[in-house]
């Protein structure tokens, strides 16, 4: 019976129905062909775990033919663990290790097999088989140390060993050039990635390879590789100052997303790359909407990485919409996420976020401190302090240290003027021209604003200018007012200046005061948790199950807890709590919990 179940099954399509009822019938054979055909796409939809429990229930003696599937599950588990919880984490490290436990075992005792027929089979055909085999040995063992280094990575990511990252990078480049397919050339690139971009910030830096590589799995049949590459492509773009390359293949990774069904797991990664775009062209309600979808998924579906990094941009578009509470609200979420998972890499982004909500706040005491106290080395840099040194900057700029940010910037000018990274490039030319101009080095303002119009007019900035307020404003007036002795702007630049003022007097109509409670004069929340929090009837409808899934919320189960607790699948699970998100209007779950107790749903 669960043979005809997994034939039907398999003739309509419903993968994961077939592959159960072939593992029902002891049909191994079958469930592994099956899992081979099908398990990019339970990938994509955030269904490593499942996988990985199908492919764990096959007899030892599988693991021969069928390695490279064990292998892949491997490499799909292992890219998932900075996204999952702390609980998870071990889980998968260790379901990892135990299949490549088991094509090692199968390896050597291949190699002993081996052996024992040289001495037998002398043949022609005996020849080409065991060249075959030799071949298909090499390659296992070569996803073996690429799956090692690969782990080593990413517990040297999670723990923030910066230096141990840095002695990985020969390491890492040296699998580059292997001739393999483009799924796992992405492994040794993802490590790449990690370096560059998170680590040293030198995103720029793989463009060539990433646009090489494009070409390259576009002609292969992997959506993950199709996808995680434009994915990497666009948010390196934005480092490299190209904001239309970055909306171009970000919108083409979504729209290569919206082909799969249910959940897509790298769906949050194109929409942060996007909101970047949006925020510098400032359309900031577009990245908003874009960032809230992100946070509420992620949140969802426990995609930690996503929620970070969702919280982080959205943050700065709060803060830019003067939307100070909504900023506080999601900093406080970050910081809880920290806390709660133990990451090691992201506490080092929470101070200067911080100090940029105390300056939005008028708290300029506070955010002074916290400039104080950031030292910055003439050695290399850690990736947390480009972070922080616009921040500081800043804080000069709010008490009219313009000289000194004068000298902040000349002295740090090779850390900032860096062809890797134009996004910081971009931002070190924007603040210098605001401190020499203030500084009343009117000459050098004029040098450094050519060389930065030159960088952003073609890509449409506005918000590296906006960011800086009022002293920018100013600045580019400077450069309107008439010089018998210079030459005259560029009708394209007198343009795009013309768009740059007109963006700050847009901005300055439209700005409002903080909303503050009547009673306590604290910071209210963002206008829907206003609207959600005046409801005092609970009008959110929910049924028996998303009851029952909302209360072992609020008593901090995860959804692994939930699945056991209810008996039912993961994917249910997951489905349950974005629904709840949803119906509750909340982006976390610690929100969904608060809007239930105040509409009396527990």
């Amino acid at each position: 019976m669960h043979r005809r179940a997994a034939r039907f099954y398999e003739a309509q399509g419903e993968w994961a129905e077939a592959i159960t009822h072939a593992l029902e019938a002891s049909d191994y054979s079958t469930a592994a062909h099956l899992m081979e055909h099908t398990v990019e796409q339970f990938w994509l939809r955030g269904e490593a775990a499942t996988i990985a429990r199908w492919v764990l229930a096959l007899p030892d003696r599988l693991a021969r033919d069928h390695a490279r599937l064990l292998l892949t599950t491997a490499l799909y588990l292992l890219t998932t663990v900075v996204q999952t919880t702390r609980e998870q984490r071990e889980r998968r490290y260790q379901e990892a290790r135990q299949l490549m436990a088991r094509v090692e075992g199968a390896l050597q005792a291949q190699t002993g097999e081996t052996t024992s027929q040289i001495s037998v089979t002398g043949t022609e055909a005996g020849d080409v088989e065991r060249e075959a085999s030799a071949a298909e040995h090499a390659l296992l063992q070569w996803r073996l140390r690429v799956l090692r280094r690969l782990m080593a990575v990413i517990e040297a990511s999670a723990s923030g060993d910066v230096e141990r990252l840095r002695s990985m990078q020969e390491v890492i480049e040296e699998a580059q050039d292997h001739g393999e397919e483009a799924i796992w050339q992405t492994v040794p690139l993802g490590g790449s990635f990690t370096f560059h971009y998170t680590v040293r910030r030198e995103g720029a830096q793989l463009l060539p390879r990433l646009l090489s590589l494009k070409e390259r799995v576009s002609q292969e049949a992997s959506r993950y590789a199709s996808i995680r590459v434009r994915q990497w492509l666009a948010l390196s773009a934005v480092r490299a100052g190209q904001l239309r390359l970055a909306s171009e293949e970000s919108q083409e990774a979504l729209t290569q997303i919206e082909h799969l069904q249910g959940f897509a797991l790298l769906k949050g990664y194109a929409q942060i790359a996007l909101a970047q775009v949006y925020y510098q062209w400032n359309r900031l309600e577009e990245a908003r909407e874009l960032l809230r979808t992100v946070v509420h998924h992620a949140a969802a579906w426990q995609q930690l990485e996503q929620l970070a990094w969702g919280y982080a941009e959205l943050i700065q578009v709060e803060l830019a919409r003067r939307a100070r509470p909504a900023a506080e609200l999601a900093l406080h979420e970050v910081e809880e996420l920290v806390q709660r998972e133990r990451f090691e890499i992201y506490p080092d982004w929470l101070p200067a976020m911080q100090a940029q909500c105390w300056l939005a706040q008028g708290q300029l005491e506070a955010a002074s401190r916290w400039a104080a106290s950031v030292v910055f080395p003439e050695g290399p840099w850690e990736g947390r302090l480009y972070d922080a040194f616009p921040v500081v900057i800043q804080v000069y700029f709010a008490e009219r240290r313009f000289r000194e940010a004068v000298e902040l910037l000349d002295s740090f000018r090779g850390h900032l003027d860096r062809p890797a990274n134009l996004a910081v490039t971009i931002t070190y030319l924007a603040q210098s021209l605001v401190a020499l101009h203030h500084a009343g080095q009117s000459e050098r303002a004029r040098l450094i604003a050519t060389r930065l119009f030159a960088l952003t007019e073609p890509e449409g900035y506005l918000r590296v200018y906006l960011d800086e307020g009022e002293p920018m404003r100013q600045a580019l007036l400077a450069l309107l007012a008439p010089h018998s002795h210079k030459p005259e702007l560029a009708p394209s630049t007198a343009a795009y200046l013309s768009k740059l003022l007109a963006a700050f007097e847009h901005e300055k109509q439209d700005a409002s005061p903080p909303v503050v409670t009547a009673t306590t004069g604290e910071p209210a929340l963002s206008p829907a948790w206003q609207a959600s929090a005046r409801s005092s009837v609970p009008d959110v409808s929910l049924t028996r199950r998303e009851q029952e899934v909302l209360r072992l919320l609020a008593a901090g189960a995860s959804n692994q807890d939930i699945a056991h607790t209810l008996v039912i699948s993961l994917d249910t699970v997951k489905k349950h709590v974005s629904n709840l998100l949803g119906k509750l209007g909340a982006s976390s779950r610690t929100q969904a919990i608060s809007q239930a107790r105040a509409r009396s749903l527990l």
